[in-house]
């Protein structure tokens, strides 16, 4: 709507609005904040839910949880500076009302008396254009975020339901970022102008025209990288869930004493290699839970189909079940199960898991080591085959038998 269609019964109306802004404001930034403060382990616990149960593939998985965790911390950073802002707001509001006559030149030090000190209300005023911009940054940085988020969902889907390679989607992603470019620089040479009348360009020109061509482009890419410490904080301990991978020499040095132990852990949580129901063993069986991945029956198929030599060389046999991917060993000896696996559904998380059990007969009191070997398949890319990999330290932590004899 132009200018001269509005009506001055709208313009009061509007000026009425602006001027009683900051109540909405405050109430809508805290409201926002404590939803968003949640969501960093929402993200995180739903793409982890993607990997293991509907087989998503770990590299897309990451920018996925890459690209919503910077986009919650960024939301964050805004609504947290907004309401810092209004703090201050409040702050001068107070000042300007314990103190409307300003300074008093005459009651001050000689050094202090200067000539261009701001007045309180100018304060006020000045720090409300600041609070009143800074709330609008979110509302033009979601009109951005949607539609690319959109596209990024249904690249997503593509993967999950047609099993397209990583590669394969990465190919659709750059053709598609280069078609836009080019579309960019052809509608630059014909001279074709964008329609202005969308709230997207609107707002955006209405901060680039204010604060400056680069400032405002500057203070944006400066948030985004004050998210990065966030985000990798958020994310910690995320390639635990990368199935192909061993677990690093880091967290094998520096195992968190939760991490595989059910009676130590929020039971809410999904565990990402294997699972024992405490840290001591009172008889001479072991339960032991391993984390089923949805991908892992397509790399049984790929391992009978392909690399049948393959596999005698790593001197494994031909896998026919997904429990045929797995070795598990105690003090780097080869153990036998003594109960069958059982896919079983972890009560509180819902999670997808195989159980079976071990015999401690043969071991005495004290601190033993299991290790879990595991059989995967490298996916291609680019120039890379794909090819069988074994992973020796695919899992492993202690556990305490505490007896020599069965109770």
């Amino acid at each position: 709507m132009e200018e001269k269609e509005i009506s001055q019964k709208e313009i009061k109306w509007l000026e009425e609005q602006q001027q009683n802004s900051w109540n909405p404001e405050i109430i809508i930034s805290g409201l926002s904040l404590a939803f968003i403060l949640a969501f960093p382990n929402s993200i995180y616990s739903f793409v982890v839910f993607m990997i293991q149960e509907w087989g998503m593939d770990f590299l897309a998985a990451m920018l996925v949880l890459a690209y919503l965790l910077i986009l919650v911390n960024l939301f964050k950073v805004f609504l947290i500076t907004h309401l810092a802002l209004r703090f201050a707001w409040a702050s001068l509001l107070g000042i300007s009302y314990a103190f409307p006559k300003g300074i008093e030149q005459d009651k001050l030090f000689e050094h202090q008396r200067l000539d261009n000190y701001l007045s309180p209300q100018q304060m006020v005023l000045k720090l409300e254009r600041i609070c009143s911009m800074a709330f609008g940054i979110p509302l033009n940085m979601a009109l951005i975020f949607i539609p690319l988020s959109i596209y990024l969902a249904l690249l997503a889907g593509l993967q999950i339901f047609f099993g397209l390679e990583f590669f394969v989607l990465y190919l659709i992603f750059m053709v598609s970022i280069l078609g836009f470019a080019v579309l960019g620089l052809v509608a630059k040479k014909m001279k074709i102008k964008l329609n202005g009348n969308s709230y997207l360009y609107s707002i955006s020109a209405l901060y680039t025209s204010n604060l400056g061509k680069w400032r405002y482009n500057i203070i944006i890419l400066s948030l985004f990288f004050f998210t990065i410490p966030l985000m990798i904080s958020d994310a910690r301990d995320f390639f635990q869930y990368f199935n192909a991978t061993n677990l690093s020499d880091n967290f094998l040095e520096w195992q968190w004493e939760d991490w595989c132990y059910d009676d130590q852990r929020d039971r809410a949580d999904r565990f990402s290699r294997i699972l024992f129901p405490a840290y001591e063993v009172n008889n001479n069986e072991l339960n032991i839970y391993v984390a089923h991945y949805e991908e892992d029956s397509k790399l049984v198929q790929k391992l009978n189909n392909k690399f049948k030599i393959t596999l005698d060389t790593l001197n494994w046999g031909t896998p026919k079940e997904n429990k045929d991917l797995y070795k598990i060993y105690v003090n780097d000896s080869l153990v036998t199960t003594t109960c069958e696996w059982q896919k079983v559904m972890m009560p509180h998380s819902h999670q997808k898991a195989y159980k079976t059990c071990i015999g401690l007969d043969s071991l005495g009191k004290g601190v033993h080591e299991l290790r879990v070997e595991k059989l995967i398949v490298l996916m291609p890319f680019m120039f890379r085959e794909s090819e069988p990999r074994l992973r020796k330290n695919w899992a492993k932590a202690r556990f305490y038998k505490k007896y020599d004899m069965p109770l």
